[in-house]
């Protein structure tokens, strides 16, 4: 409690008694004699703090602990998610446009991934598949020429986009 003050904007100089004496009486005719707060308020005062702060302390630690936590499971989820659904959508084993290969096996035309829906994951497929030089499988020949090409590509971007047909007796907007 008595711990000498260190005067902040004096540093390089040593005290002077008359000075810190004239500071003493200036201040106390200015704002008038301060009362003394007797030490158990003063060990009052400090422990309320003390208690205030490590209370506060421990409810930032809790805290912490509950965004580490929330980081944990948000990562946990997401390597469920990528152990589950990770063997559908690719093997990686297989070369590239192969992965999502259904093989050999008859489909609608088009479907290359097997999932009996034709969509723009098939054309991708099938994208990687000739520009890797493979052999795409007989069912992406969408144009039924026999041969699987880019003219293929092209077809099942188009029946993927087209439009259903307009039927005459509805009115236009």
């Amino acid at each position: 409690m008595d711990e000498p003050h260190e005067n902040l904007f004096d540093r390089d100089h040593e005290a002077d008694p008359a000075r810190d004496e004239t500071l003493q009486r200036d201040l106390n005719a200015r704002y008038g004699r301060q009362p003394l707060v007797p030490p158990a308020v003063d060990e009052t005062v400090l422990a309320e703090a003390r208690s205030h702060f490590a209370a506060v302390h421990q409810a930032r630690a809790r805290q912490r602990w509950r965004l580490a936590g929330a980081g944990i499971a948000a990562a946990a989820l997401l390597a469920v998610s990528v152990w589950l659904i990770g063997p559908l959508a690719f093997d990686a084993a297989a070369p590239v446009g192969q992965a999502q290969r259904s093989g050999d096996v008859p489909g609608e035309p088009g479907d290359m991934n097997g999932d009996g829906v034709v969509d723009v994951l098939d054309m991708l497929v099938l994208a990687r598949e000739l520009e890797a030089g493979m052999a795409p499988p007989s069912h992406a020949d969408v144009t039924g020429d026999g041969d699987v090409t880019f003219d293929d590509l092209h077809a099942l971007g188009q029946q993927i986009v087209a439009l259903p047909p307009v039927d005459d007796e509805e009115p236009r907007l």
